[in-house]
């Protein structure tokens, strides 16, 4: 918890943390993050795919004991943006892998 927590308190991969919430019975920890790089955070894809979704930002981290994991990219943005055309989201092809890299930055000592 506090690895991802501090790399969320610095900014690592141009990230921000938005929220955390801590289940210490079931050590869980969800963190909230931002995606903030302009060429691969929402800026560049929320750009494209539209802010009629906005209620599903911002990505999460969930922390199970010492496992993290998260909702994958090409699931996530299509569930919360199923109108999308494949048009569309062959314009974003890239994204999904670029959240998960920037996850995983946040994992890392």
């Amino acid at each position: 918890m506090e690895i991802i927590r501090n790399n969320l308190n610095k900014g690592k991969g141009n990230t921000h943390k938005v929220f955390e919430l801590v289940f210490p019975d079931k050590q869980i920890t969800v963190f909230g993050v931002g995606l903030w790089d302009k060429e691969t955070g929402e800026e560049h894809f929320l750009e494209i795919v539209g802010e009629g979704h906005i209620a599903n930002m911002p990505y999460e981290i969930i922390l199970q004991g010492k496992e993290a994991t998260m909702l994958a990219g090409k699931y996530r943005i299509a569930l919360y943006w199923p109108e999308l055309t494949m048009g569309t989201f062959m314009k974003i092809k890239s994204t999904p892998g670029e959240i998960e890299d920037t996850m995983e930055v946040l994992t890392e000592k």
